[in-house]
């Protein structure tokens, strides 16, 4: 009641005028609410399906300097509590105690499966949350993407790696004088042979 009692001041009661000073106009967001107290009714039916006035009733309370639990249904109260649990409750003894009926003991139903692929996924209930992804997201980087694809220039594309080929093995022998004529490769032969090695120094004549 103190909780509906602090919400009840977000809204203002006007008196319709009546002889009793029980009819009012409740205004306040999101829209108007009809209080009539000596029915005990408001027009949101909270005050009529519950037994407890509600914020639009408890704010026509206030203005009548009246206390919203003197409004409450009388099943509400201390003394229908103590009244329904007044009488004593008869001890019972345990299970295994219990008599053996004679009648077939009852079976649980048979289950049988829907038709359609079995669902694996456990259902959620009303309180908890649903996915944290945001699909919505994933479609405006989509959009982003393809706009930033379409207005990018066109450019070449990259030409494909040459790989270099392998140095020849020390087996493999060149030679110079392969393809040149007889008169190149005499000329070669004899500039070769008179074209002295560099720090090598010849042996001294005996």
């Amino acid at each position: 009641m103190e909780k509906l009692r602090k919400e009840s001041r977000q809204w203002q009661p006007i008196w319709a005028g009546d002889t009793g000073y029980e009819k009012f106009e409740v205004h306040g967001h999101p829209t108007h609410h009809v209080v009539d107290l000596g029915k005990r009714l408001c027009t949101c039916q909270f005050w009529m399906l519950t037994g407890i006035p509600c914020v639009h009733a408890c704010a026509a309370i206030a203005r009548v300097n009246k206390w919203p639990e003197d409004f409450c249904h009388k099943l509400l109260t201390m003394e229908s509590y103590k009244a329904t649990y007044s009488h004593h409750i008869n001890p019972l003894p345990g299970q295994q105690l219990w008599e053996r009926s004679e009648a077939n003991r009852p079976l649980a139903p048979l289950v049988k499966r829907k038709p359609g692929q079995l669902q694996t996924k456990r259902r959620k209930d009303a309180d908890e949350g649903g996915d944290s992804y945001d699909h919505s997201l994933a479609s405006i980087a989509c959009r982003k993407q393809h706009e930033q694809t379409r207005n990018t220039p066109t450019r070449p594309g990259k030409l494909p790696l040459r790989r270099r080929s392998p140095p020849p093995t020390g087996s493999a022998s060149f030679n110079p004088m392969e393809g040149a004529s007889e008169a190149t490769a005499t000329r070669l032969a004899n500039f070769l042979k008179f074209v002295p090695t560099p720090g090598f120094k010849p042996p001294r004549k005996k």
